[in-house]
């Protein structure tokens, strides 16, 4: 259903040959692929899956025009990801839900993953070792800080009342901030004139995440993707 849409974002292309990548992916892929391409039925939707799935599989084009393709074919991508959420999502289809959820935010957990010798960079001996390492070293953690549903006006929650749940989170450097020495950056506690103030001021607005200063961009490190991608977010709430 999802590379069926690119027959109507974009027209048909034919700048290379794609039977050499399609004949790769097969190889790799096996039944499962066969599967995927017998549900499709028009050129522009089977050849958006051949670029789709050679990106997914790191797989080289021969051609400029190949990659030009490629890459107007995924920066579509993240639009039309979207715009399925907000269709499965209002229906509460959790399935689909968390299916483009993992999709948008590039995660996947395959059953059997087979990495390539040249990713090893120590058991290669690559001078790139140390530098990798401080890398992974200064990556954030994820720390929620606050989560409470609010009225707006209201300290008490009341029936039939509008209520939004409002989370405050905090990207802490591990490498910087050692866990027992950590203490909150929040200057008033929880319920305090200032932060209720805030707080206001946020659920007034037609925001769904306040805007903050994350580096000198605010965007991933994506080294596949053809693009510059800000940080995805998704929150999922779910009640037992």
């Amino acid at each position: 259903m999802y590379v069926s849409t690119f027959r109507h974002e974009r027209p048909v292309k034919t700048g290379g040959d794609l039977r050499k990548v399609e004949g790769e992916i097969e190889k790799r892929l096996g039944k499962d692929w066969s599967e995927l391409e017998s549900s499709l039925v028009d050129g522009a939707s089977s050849r958006a899956l051949v670029l789709l799935y050679a990106h997914f599989l790191q797989l080289e084009l021969d051609s400029k025009a190949l990659s030009e393709e490629q890459k107007s074919l995924l920066l579509q991508t993240l639009l039309l990801l979207n715009a399925y959420l907000s269709i499965v999502s209002v229906q509460n289809w959790l399935s689909p839900t968390l299916a483009v959820m993992l999709t948008l935010l590039g995660l996947s957990f395959p059953e059997d993953v087979t990495y390539k010798r040249s990713f090893l960079l120590r058991e290669t001996g690559d001078e790139r070792t140390e530098e990798a390492g401080k890398a992974f070293n200064s990556l954030p953690s994820l720390e929620v800080v606050d989560l409470h549903f609010r009225v707006i006006g209201e300290r008490v929650v009341t029936p039939s009342s509008i209520v939004f749940l409002l989370v405050k989170l905090r990207l802490r450097d591990l490498s910087s901030l050692p866990i027992d020495t950590i203490k909150s950056e929040d200057t008033e506690a929880e319920g305090s004139p200032v932060n209720d103030g805030i707080d206001e001021k946020f659920l007034h607005s037609r925001r769904d995440a306040e805007e903050i200063e994350v580096g000198d961009t605010g965007f991933v490190h994506a080294p596949y993707w053809p693009g510059v991608r800000r940080i995805p977010k998704c929150l999922i709430l779910l009640s037992l």
